[in-house]
């Protein structure tokens, strides 16, 4: 019962007809309701930096920020490292920001360290995904796609080619995914 579907990775085949097959299984699994998010890549901050798979239409993309070692939003960075839109067909990407600079991550070695990358910006939005769908099983990623639109707080220095609708804001998501569910029918 897969609903998610991470992706922190790109195809790095100059051939862009080499990357049909996995693009035609997204847009299955994404046709499934399955929900791909894929790492915006790290070829930042040059414009029209994303991999084919960070601009296709039916993944969520998702750019790192970096917040400083604050809890405040306002001195928050877009990484420099992050890829930036728009899409290879003009798509406005990536979709959201995420933590992706000086991370804590675990290591093979069973420690910890700090690590850089939106290869761990995705997982993050990831699993904020999977708690909406948790609330609301039946999003597709165009409504989780609009809920990102919607409850994201955009940094004012950076345009959407940089960091999409904004930082994700998961509560907000939430409620938006809750107020988005079908009436149930009563008896």
């Amino acid at each position: 019962n897969i609903r998610v579907l991470n992706m922190s990775f790109f195809l790095d085949d100059p051939n862009v007809a080499a990357h049909q097959p996995v693009l035609q299984a997204l847009e299955r699994a994404a046709d499934a309701g399955i929900i791909p998010v894929a790492a915006a890549s790290n070829d930042g901050p040059r414009p029209r930096s994303l991999h084919s798979i960070a601009s296709y239409p039916h993944v969520v993309t998702v750019a790192a920020f970096d917040a400083r070692g604050t809890r405040k939003r306002d001195d928050d960075r877009i990484a420099s490292f992050s890829s930036r839109g728009p899409g290879d067909h003009g798509e406005l990407k990536p979709d959201v920001a995420t933590p992706g600079a000086n991370v804590v991550v675990g290591t093979v070695r069973g420690g910890y360290t700090r690590s850089n990358g939106t290869s761990f910006a995705s997982p993050i939005a990831a699993g904020v995904i999977a708690t909406w769908l948790e609330a609301n099983p039946s999003l597709n990623v165009t409504q989780v796609q609009q809920i990102v639109a919607e409850t994201s707080h955009p940094l004012s220095s950076y345009d959407h080619f940089a960091q999409g609708y904004g930082e994700m804001d998961a509560l907000a998501g939430l409620h938006k995914a809750i107020s988005m569910r079908e009436p149930q029918p009563t008896a």
